[in-house]
């Protein structure tokens, strides 16, 4: 109740704020002028348009048009929607770009990295849909200074304020409801974007209580919240300085009991960021930035069952303080930067009791950081060729105190300097008018490695940066690419093939968990990924289409996994579709329609049996060798915008997910039946499902 409090009077006194600020002023950001006039000439076409082969750009219209989920447009499930990232999320909170794994990912929301961009086990992203203006993804090749990941950078931007997004907005959903706040000074130097959302489903239980025992009242023995708060704060101290302040920050929390059993566990999750930045004109030509940003995520896990208790947790914490030049000359943009960072993880601290046995197992590490980087931007003379170079280079210092065997680093002296240069080539050339053709190649690198503790869609995520024993991650990713923009039709095909190195896989199920060093657990190996995606885009009239196909292959190789064989990753899934229609016959109704396909994923299961000492044992002939029935489902929404004198809009969706009520596999297992005697025995195979047909409603109304 406090922070609903503080956000509501936060809220109030932002209204009060704009009469509060003087003298006009008219000022441009001259980086993002800049910025559009070399590599952007129509920002609704940046797939064409870019120099770059594999960028994306949605808008909030675009992510508004796909069918609600539960009452909300969510941000990620748009993001997937796109070619060459996997369309399906249900059950995994995963976003899994041109075979990379989870982890491959940045999510920089204003500039903020998010390390942790879910709600709700995957279903919600962290990202307000109605304070978020764009969605910029580069899908493995990225300018230097966006460059930290393997599979690719997302750029998550709030709404620029104006008179047509101006105003307090909120959507009462099905589980969750959403407000944001956009305004902007009379005189144009004070900007504010504002979000919060939050989950009411313990209300349920409550609403519940008169007509349940409390045995059968789901939402009372199993409470779940979520919440986010974010917000961009912007102020033009006079024509040539700008400053901003980014925030965000969400929590998430389950709590499981049962009486009978005598158990209780409690699961929660969030993130936390701020950042402060400066954008000062140095001239006519030159422009500088400057931030200081702070982001960290946690996780923790907690269960009591009787005498024995488990007590789990993981954190990471990074500071980091960026600055950039850019030049502009003539048909350059000259870019060049120094990057500080400083790392502080717990990624696993484990408590383990068992009567009067207690097992302990805590690791940390710290890490500091310096980039270095310079890019250039560069259009020929005729304008039909645009180029960019770049180079990045990275020195990682693994911190004391570290200890392994009888190696001892001291707090005062680093244990291990991981160097690293990662250069990035991209063309895209105009042959005519409505044609484009890039090539695009990156060797990228990452420092920091993600490790789930869990198959299941928990966030028991364990981020662990480079160390004397685990090295960082390398990728180098070739993309191809070819485009037409006309009036009849909007179509591209991009072909890529990528290669990675030093992948790591935690080896959670071992004999000595507790005794052994926790970088043992990991194995290193690497990885392999192709593919082709073809987009389609058509409007006529009051319809438009969007056609989305992606053949994508990936694969991995650990020398401790089946003796180095190359074995199919486990989103390793070749067909990968879907369609989006939409409708407007007039001002009060849109009508959307969104139909996906996926290849199912890969699993380890048993491929025979047979009988030892009195056991049945299991046989295995291929890791990740079983595939799940494919997945697809069709999603229906409309809008009704409504008239109101009291509201500058209001508009009642009506949403329906999974329409033919498939039932999608999310996990698949075998059980074995005995029959009359020991040698007579069945085996089943059973297929777990997770959501059938799902209406919903939910109002968006502007004040």
């Amino acid at each position: 109740m406090n922070r609903i409090f503080l956000i509501v009077v936060f809220l109030g006194a932002s209204f009060h704020l704009w009469g509060m600020v003087g003298d006009s002023l008219a000022v441009r950001d001259t980086l993002h002028r800049e910025l559009k006039e070399v590599r952007v000439e129509d920002e609704s076409q940046l797939r064409f348009r870019s120099t770059f082969a594999g960028s994306d750009l949605l808008k909030a219209k675009d992510i508004r048009s796909i069918p609600s989920f539960l009452g909300e447009k969510d941000v990620l499930r748009a993001l997937r929607l796109l070619p060459g990232i996997q369309s399906v999320s249900e059950g995994n909170s995963g976003v899994y770009v041109r075979g990379g794994s989870a982890g491959h990912n940045l999510f920089l929301l204003d500039e903020m990295e998010i390390l942790n961009p879910n709600h709700l086990m995957g279903l919600f992203s962290v990202f307000n849909p109605l304070s978020v203006g764009s969605l910029e993804v580069y899908k493995g090749n990225a300018p230097v200074q966006l460059q930290g990941r393997l599979a690719s950078t997302v750029l998550v931007n709030s709404a620029e304020p104006d008179e047509k997004n101006s105003g307090l907005e909120f959507n009462l959903g099905t589980i969750s409801s959403t407000l944001s706040l956009i305004r902007k000074s009379k005189d144009g130097r004070l900007s504010l974007v504002v979000g919060y959302r939050r989950s009411y489903l313990e209300a349920l239980g409550m609403l519940a209580s008169p007509f349940l025992k409390d045995e059968n009242n789901y939402f009372r023995n199993n409470q779940y919240f979520f919440e986010d708060f974010n917000g961009k704060i912007g102020y033009h101290l006079n024509a040539k300085t700008n400053l901003s302040l980014s925030w965000y920050t969400g929590q998430d929390n389950f709590h499981f009991r049962d009486e009978v059993l005598q158990y209780n566990a409690t699961t929660d999750w969030g993130n936390q960021s701020i950042l402060l930045k400066l954008d000062r004109t140095l001239g006519a030509q030159q422009t500088f930035h400057s931030s200081i940003g702070y982001t960290n995520t946690h996780s923790g896990l907690s269960g009591q069952m009787l005498e024995n208790s488990l007590n789990f947790s993981s954190y990471i914490e990074q500071y980091q303080w960026k600055n950039r030049l850019e030049i502009r000359r003539e048909n350059h943009l000259i870019q060049s930067g120094v990057e500080l960072f400083l790392q502080e993880s717990t990624p696993v601290k484990m408590s383990m009791s068992y009567r009067s046995d207690t097992a302990l197992q805590h690791h940390r590490f710290s890490n500091a950081g310096l980039v270095v980087f310079l890019g250039d931007h560069f259009k020929s003379p005729s304008g039909k060729t645009l180029w960019y170079g770049g180079l990045r280079a990275t020195a990682n210092a693994s911190l004391g105190p570290y200890s392994y065997g009888t190696t001892i680093v001291a707090s005062d002296k680093i244990a291990k300097i991981w160097w690293n240069v990662s250069p990035v080539l991209s063309v895209s050339h105009f042959p005519q008018s409505g044609r484009s053709i890039k090539a695009s190649f990156s060797m990228n690198e990452q420092n920091i490695h993600l490790s789930s503790l869990s198959s299941i869609p928990l966030p028991f995520d364990l981020w662990v940066p480079s160390t004397p024993r685990l090295q960082p991650e390398t990728a180098d990713q070739l993309t191809l690419g070819y485009y037409v923009s006309n009036d009849v039709l909007n179509w591209s095909v991009e072909g890529y093939v990528k290669q990675m190195h030093h992948q790591q896989l935690f080896n959670v199920i071992t004999d000595n968990t507790f005794s052994q060093g926790f970088e043992d657990q990991f194995l290193a190996g690497k990885g392999f990924s192709y593919g082709v995606d073809l987009t389609a885009d058509k409007s006529w009239g009051i319809y438009s289409a969007k056609v989305r196909y992606s053949y994508a292959r990936s694969f991995r190789s650990f020398p401790e996994v089946m003796d180095g064989e190359w074995f199919n990753d486990k989103y390793d899934r070749p067909h990968d579709f879907n369609l989006q229609f939409t409708a407007k016959p007039n001002e009060t109704w849109d009508f959307s329609l969104l139909w996906t396909y996926a290849s199912g994923c890969n699993l380890t299961l048993p491929s025979g049996r047979w009988w030892m000492s009195g056991m049945i044992m299991n046989d295995y002939d291929h890791f990740n060798g079983f595939r799940l029935p494919a997945y697809h489902r069709l999603d229906v929404s409309a809008d009704w915008h409504l008239k109101s004198r009291v509201f500058k809009e209001s508009v009642l969706n009506f949403s329906i997910v999974n329409l033919y009520n498939r039932s999608n596999p999310y996990f698949a297992y075998f059980r074995v039946f005995m029959g009359e005697n020991r040698y007579n025995l069945q085996v089943k195979s059973y297929q777990i499902s997770l959501f059938p047909i799902i209406p919903s409603i939910s109002w968006r109304f502007k004040i």
